[in-house]
């Protein structure tokens, strides 16, 4: 009789936990699939250009190999191993507001920088390792964004992922904002930014300059340096008005950020 109890609590305990340990093949497979289908896209960042191409091999159970390969002024190919048990099944998706590109992200339960991208450089730098705790994915048509949040859902749930904690979501909505650039010390630098990038105009006076929330931020790592971007318009000796792109770099000595150089401003044609 205890025999025949002690199977039973067995049986109920394996069945209990098949997708925490093995997840789910066919899903994960087809997601792979749908992802890598659909994981070109084209990215504008003032007079920028990036062409983003991911690619997204299921490695293992539960495991994806993502590859994604940016061609642009400063081409680069990341490759990074995603455990989906790491991960919170709580997927976000998100639309640019000034492009149709739906982007999904993934994070981290731990919200810590658990994952490793591996990036190649096409400099003297060679490969670096970039430690983060997030990841997204970007596409042109919503219908497939909505399809890869919901089956990242589905697969993180799956192989026993679990949501954020109610004091780790606080923490890294917190970090966020000092990632997305809109932290104190990011918009003293922005405001700097602005006021030499107003000097280097022919008529200072005439600059204006997008809402610095809106500025895009572009760095190798911030807690060493950050470089802001946006377009600033003004007057022109003709009395018209010109656009143009800049781009203002910081970096951090001691416990200060200061401009290194000075803005580099691209006109807009």
């Amino acid at each position: 009789m205890n025999l025949r109890l002690l199977l039973t609590a067995a049986c109920v305990a394996l069945l209990a936990s098949p997708l925490s340990a093995q997840g789910d093949s066919a899903a994960e497979t087809a997601l792979a699939a749908l992802m890598t289908r659909n994981g070109v896209t084209r990215i504008y960042t003032g007079t920028i250009e990036m062409t983003v191409t991911v690619t997204v091999e299921r490695a293992a159970p539960c495991e994806f190999v993502v590859v994604d390969r940016t061609e642009s002024v400063a081409p680069h190919l990341d490759s990074l191993t995603l455990p989906l048990r790491a991960l919170s099944p709580a997927v976000r998706l998100e639309k640019w507001e000034d492009r149709d590109v739906w982007s999904v992200y993934v994070e981290t339960t731990s919200g810590r920088p658990e994952l490793s991208i591996r990036r190649a450089l096409k400099s003297p730098s060679g490969r670096i390792a970039v430690p983060v705790g997030k990841q997204d994915f970007s596409y042109h048509d919503e219908t497939v964004a909505q399809a890869v949040a919901a089956g990242l859902g589905k697969v993180i749930r799956a192989c026993g992922g679990t949501p954020q904690p109610a004091e780790v979501r606080s923490r890294v909505a917190a970090a966020s904002i000092e990632e997305e650039g809109n932290d104190p010390a990011s918009l003293r630098m922005k405001e700097s930014c602005k006021q030499t990038v107003a000097e280097m105009m022919r008529n200072p006076p005439s600059a204006t300059f997008a809402p610095v929330e809106e500025w895009s931020v572009i760095a190798r790592d911030r807690t060493r340096e950050r470089t802001f971007s946006s377009t600033v318009e003004a007057a022109n000796a003709m009395g018209g008005r010109v656009r143009a792109t800049f781009f203002c770099t910081f970096e951090k000595i001691g416990d200060s950020w200061v401009p290194r150089g000075r803005p580099l401003i691209a006109p807009v044609r």
